[in-house]
């Protein structure tokens, strides 16, 4: 007898904050962000979730040129739990999005850098321009 299994995330939301890189100890690059996700809840108030999101090497090194606070973004990848002991040594676990793919979507903020050609890497394809975003739209 078999089980099925999937372990898929896709999320679209803005950038809480710009990107954070720190290199891992293997010396692979890792990129975080903050994510937040809205809907409306059962009474019609707006509800925020926020994600946190990890990108591995290139497509890390990407989401870091990419990507700044406020943008609009589709992520996909899967859940990931792990556990790390915090610095007084108590031991935490921690449940993130492992970003496999990215598209960055409407309009770049002021700030981010010229949008990438979205050649070579079919890890983060190539962003696309579409209708800005109002200061109402961002959840944050």
């Amino acid at each position: 007898m078999s089980s099925a299994s999937l372990n898929e995330v896709r999320l679209i939301g803005n950038l809480g904050r710009d990107p954070e890189s720190k290199p891992a100890p293997n010396g692979t690059s890792k990129v975080s962000i903050s994510l937040a996700t809205a809907y409306h809840g059962r009474d019609g108030d707006p509800i925020t979730t926020w994600h946190r999101v990890v990108f591995w090497g290139v497509v890390g090194e990407r989401a870091q040129r990419l990507m700044r606070k406020g943008a609009s973004v589709f992520i996909s990848g899967r859940l990931d739990t792990r556990r790390y002991k915090d610095d007084g040594g108590t031991e935490r676990w921690i449940t993130e999005v492992v970003g496999e793919h990215f598209q960055m979507l409407g309009s770049r903020p002021a700030d981010a850098p010229p949008q990438d050609d979205g050649g070579g890497d079919a890890g983060a394809e190539g962003a696309t321009q579409g209708q800005g975003l109002e200061d109402d739209d961002i959840p944050f």
